[in-house]
């Protein structure tokens, strides 16, 4: 029987899995829900100050209806979502398990 790490397990954001690219110089996870738009769960710049979080971010407003970022944990994060439109909004998120704070952009 394989050793779990007692850490992982039932944890959502383990299930993940690895981190895939999702634009020149920002991974992290995402799904894509049918009326639901993007979900992007974790999401990270490889160098800060280069704009790759705010090119990737009016790429997603270009490319779907609907952008959905739960349980952002990071202000910098939270403030530019702020910026760019997004509301906060309690959803309930089942791949992560639970109702969580979603910040929302959807296109007009």
């Amino acid at each position: 029987m394989p050793i779990l790490n007692p850490l992982a397990f039932d944890n959502p954001y383990y299930a993940l899995g690895k981190e895939s690219k999702l634009s020149k110089g920002v991974f992290g996870h995402y799904s894509v829900e049918p009326g639901r738009g993007i979900y992007i769960y974790t999401i990270r710049s490889t160098q800060q100050g280069k704009g790759y979080m705010t090119t990737y971010l009016e790429q997603l407003m270009n490319d779907h209806m609907a952008i959905r970022f739960p349980n952002v944990v990071n202000s910098k994060l939270a403030d530019m979502l702020k910026a760019k439109g997004f509301s906060k909004k309690r959803e309930h998120v089942p791949k992560l398990k639970g109702h969580l704070d979603v910040w929302v952009w959807k296109n007009k």
